[in-house]
């Protein structure tokens, strides 16, 4: 039981890593969906070599916001390729906190966020789960000597 002590330790450290990372935008989609409204914004830029950025400008109370995406498709929003300068695209806002609009549906960042945790944890564990098992394997080798292949 001593022995799995430090793994899990690891994988908990390496499981949290993603969702640190990512909680300022998943707490920016929260607040929005807290009073969630749309309006439609205007693509005014996309950046292909920013892991196909998507940049939007949108108006609320005669205020001008810009927000951008990247993978705009996982959003709601078309793909990348489909969408053009000067296209329409709804933005999700909260009327308490306009300039946080988001390009897209505020909701399936928050999926996407839990996924990509999930993921990132699943695959962590596998990695620690994998080196334990090798590191298991090399001791009980070492001490009996025995062969590496049957």
């Amino acid at each position: 039981m001593k022995s799995l002590v430090t793994p899990v330790i690891i994988w908990l450290i390496l499981s949290s890593v993603f969702p640190i990372i990512s909680w300022r935008t998943t707490a920016r989609a929260l607040r929005v969906l807290r009073n969630s409204h749309f309006v439609d914004g205007t693509v005014v830029e996309l950046r292909p070599q920013f892991h196909q950025n998507v940049v939007v400008r949108y108006e609320v109370n005669g205020m001008t916001y810009r927000t951008d995406t990247f993978q705009p498709d996982r959003y709601g929003l078309p793909s990348f390729k489909e969408l053009k300068v000067g296209d329409k695209v709804p933005v999700n806002y909260n009327p308490a906190f306009p300039q946080n609009g988001f390009a897209g549906y505020a909701e399936k960042n928050v999926v996407a966020d839990a996924q990509d945790s999930f993921f990132f944890s699943f695959f962590w564990l596998l990695i620690t789960v994998s080196v334990v098992t090798v590191r298991h394997y090399l001791v009980q080798w070492r001490r009996h000597k025995l062969p590496l292949t049957r």
